[in-house]
């Protein structure tokens, strides 16, 4: 049984470990709350977790009905809801020109051209465009997926570290090759390195982490 509280209502004092928006104890591992992103209105709280929880709450909502044992009555005076109760919608993200392109500075949904968007070049690297502010204070990052666009002019290279999760590239216009290799003690892990053969344009996408 969770809790929503008004994030000022709200103070978090000690450590906790997070994944993906969850905060959990870090010697135990009991989930403990849903941590909140800036723009959040709200904090959900696993009220087991409390030492004084207030139980004199009466539940609104009962989710996920359908999976329910047989013998488990409804909860008197709650609305019963097959899924979650819907999230808040997300709110769209405030975007700032920083001196090297539009960026977001707020968590949140945004269009932005690739043309309008900020860019980052190295004479060796090339220039990218990765949609996000990862240089912030504090940092705009998406957490599941990671897609930024590299332009590489003839004799730039660009090197990229293998991980465990998946990832890929596409071409988008003019060529390049692609040299791959494996570090010895790395457990397994690789190291790609993109070379240049003329001008090219690629898009990179990864996997951060799991929904």
């Amino acid at each position: 049984m969770y809790a929503h509280w008004p994030i000022e209502a709200f103070v978090l004092t000690g450590e906790i470990s997070s994944y993906d928006g969850r905060g959990f104890c870090p010697r135990c591992g009991s989930r403990l709350l849903d941590t909140a992103d800036p723009d959040d209105t709200f904090i959900e709280i696993r009220l087991g977790s409390l030492d004084e929880a207030p139980f004199e709450l009466k539940p609104d909502d009962e989710i996920w009905v359908e999976r329910r044992e047989s013998w488990l009555p409804p909860v008197e005076g709650a609305a019963q809801r097959d899924e979650k109760r819907e999230s808040p919608p997300v709110r769209e993200a405030r975007l700032e020109d920083l001196g090297s392109g539009v960026t977001p500075v707020t968590k949140g949904w945004f269009v932005v051209n690739v043309r309008d968007a900020e860019w980052w070049s190295s004479e060796s690297r090339g220039a990218r465009c990765a949609f996000e502010n990862e240089y912030g204070d504090p940092p705009v990052e998406f957490g599941q997926l990671g897609i930024n666009v590299t332009i590489l002019e003839p004799g730039q290279t660009n090197l990229y570290h293998a991980e465990v999760n998946q990832e890929a590239f596409l071409v988008l216009s003019g060529e390049c090759a692609l040299v791959a290799r494996t570090r010895s003690g790395a457990c397994g892990r690789g190291t790609s390195s993109t070379l240049r053969r003329g001008p090219s344009t690629r898009s990179w996408v990864g996997v951060r982490g799991r929904a």
